[in-house]
């Protein structure tokens, strides 16, 4: 029997439940288990962030996520993000979120992608509990690009691009207005982007 059998062995599997993957705190994979029972239980799982920004309008693309969302719905946060299912790279598992997400299907959004930081947070929203090593990522499309990104409404209720300083005043203002995620993964962001204050 392989690795890979002895960790999903007996696990339900299914097309609308795909295998995320859960770790230790060094980011070791333990085993796979479903997403409704990683969140559920509250275990240590892996999962991304990422922010695209047009260097253009030096402005980043934020996402109000849909009310209908099992955690945070209604709160505003980073471009898109997601976990890294079974068998997916982490360039499949972002290619697979753009898409889902923006509809953004070419591979150059994908190419333009670079890994900018880690961190582990653990927000308990009552039934469902997120616990995830996240990996942020920034990508940099053209402006083509950023022409055709189209929200998915299962997932998104709105869009918008704001600089720096707008977002900056906004988590001032209001942080409650954003996922619990969201200011961690976004002073990430801020530092892989220093000619921004320029």
């Amino acid at each position: 029997m392989t690795n890979e059998r002895c960790l999903i062995e007996n696990l339900p599997f299914s097309a609308e439940q795909p295998l995320l993957e859960v770790v230790d705190s060094q980011d070791r994979l333990i085993r796979y288990e479903t997403k409704e029972k990683i969140h559920k239980s509250g275990l240590l799982h892996r999962a991304f962030s990422v922010f695209l920004y047009d260097r253009s309008k030096r402005a980043v693309l934020i996402q109000r996520r849909a009310l209908e969302k099992y955690h945070s719905g209604g709160l505003w946060s980073n471009s898109c993000c997601s976990h890294k299912y079974r068998n997916e790279t982490w360039e499949e598992s972002i290619s697979r979120c753009l898409r889902d997400e923006l509809d953004l299907r070419e591979r150059a959004a994908a190419a333009s992608i670079r890994h900018i930081g880690t961190f582990c947070y653990f927000s308990d929203y009552g039934a469902n509990k997120e616990h995830e090593i996240d990996r942020v990522f920034i990508c940099t499309p053209d402006a083509e690009l950023c022409s055709k990104i189209k929200p998915n409404p299962e997932e998104i209720m709105d869009i918008k691009w704001m600089t720096i300083d707008e977002i900056d005043k906004a988590l001032k203002t209001a942080p409650k207005n954003f996922t619990s995620w969201f200011s961690e993964a976004y002073s990430y962001f801020k530092s892989a982007v220093p000619e921004i204050f320029s």
